[in-house]
């Protein structure tokens, strides 16, 4: 993340994002002291057959979500980032960007700064984020806020 410049992206300065980056930081530090020690899987036997749990990671087409804001065609995040509104307490949201592909040299450094922006705004409130990033098809940009259901 300290490789990152987002000032032009979201319009913020080095020390704002030095704060996100030790608040991001932090959160994983608490996680990992949260994991359990040790893991230990139990070995296969012979006939036992492995299979990875699907998971529903489209989120534009999840019936779960629905769609609050969308903007297509910008060229920062600083130019629609505080047209959204406010967001609620309690709720669990989605963002979803499709980026041109310069923007997404740094994919998790663009998720991570949104995420502690929009977690920074109100830190009392308890909301949970999924953020995900990912290229453009089209050499345009998107992004989609999604609230679950």
């Amino acid at each position: 993340m300290r490789q990152y410049d987002p000032s032009d992206e979201f319009g913020i300065s080095a020390a704002q994002y030095s704060e996100i980056i030790e608040n991001v930081n932090l959160f994983f530090e608490k996680l990992s002291e949260r994991l359990p020690k040790e893991v230990s899987y139990d070995e296969f036997s012979d006939g036992d057959t492995a299979y990875e749990e699907t998971e529903y990671l489209d989120l534009l087409n999840n019936p779960n979500y629905t769609t609050v804001y969308e903007k297509h065609g910008w060229a920062h995040v600083k130019d629609f980032f505080d047209k959204f509104g406010e967001l609620e307490d309690g709720i669990e949201y989605a963002l979803v960007f499709r980026v041109d592909r310069r923007k997404g040299i740094y994919n998790e450094a663009f998720g991570n700064t949104i995420l502690g922006i929009l977690m920074a705004r109100d830190p009392e409130m308890k909301r949970c984020f999924t953020c995900s990033t990912g290229d453009s098809q089209d050499g345009q940009n998107h992004f989609w806020l999604l609230k679950r259901k």
